[in-house]
């Protein structure tokens, strides 16, 4: 059904994107944000070791977020993650919620514990999300006096 949808260009968007130890590889994902199948269709590169589970954003080669000071030695030495910290806080509004920051943050305190932490908040978020949705739009009327 993309497929059809989408045209010549196709389902799958290829993107490079820099790994560990800077090695570049070529994200594919499926060109589809509403349902998030993207971040579904990106687990063969966790399979494969381009992607962790958790871990910061993958950057494009070339990505000045890359050339920061001290982000080069810790892009370098950590897998780039299907989520993180950056992508379960954005959103929120404070300004400690920069993605660089965030990015730097995990880096810096990664854990079992962070790591935990970040990967129950990529599934509480769609899921809190969609009951909300389902809630509001779910095809209940609000209680309505019956009529006699």
């Amino acid at each position: 059904m993309l497929a059809v949808r989408r045209g010549p260009d196709g389902v799958w968007d290829r993107s490079p994107r820099t790994g560990l130890g800077g090695r570049v590889f070529t994200l594919r994902s499926l060109r589809t944000r509403r349902l998030r199948l993207d971040l579904l269709s990106r687990l063969p590169h966790v399979v494969r070791g381009d992607l962790s589970l958790v871990g910061p954003a993958p950057l494009a080669p070339g990505d000045p977020r890359a050339a920061c000071p001290g982000a080069r030695q810790w892009r370098q030495e950590l897998r780039p993650g299907l989520t993180g910290l950056a992508q379960v806080r954005s959103g929120s509004g404070m300004p400690w919620d920069d993605p660089a920051l965030l990015d730097q943050h995990y880096a810096e305190h990664h854990g079992v514990v962070l790591y935990l932490a970040v990967l129950a908040e990529a599934v509480r978020n769609p899921l809190r999300t969609a009951l909300r949705k389902a809630r509001l739009g779910g095809g209940t009327d609000p209680v309505q006096p019956r009529h006699t």
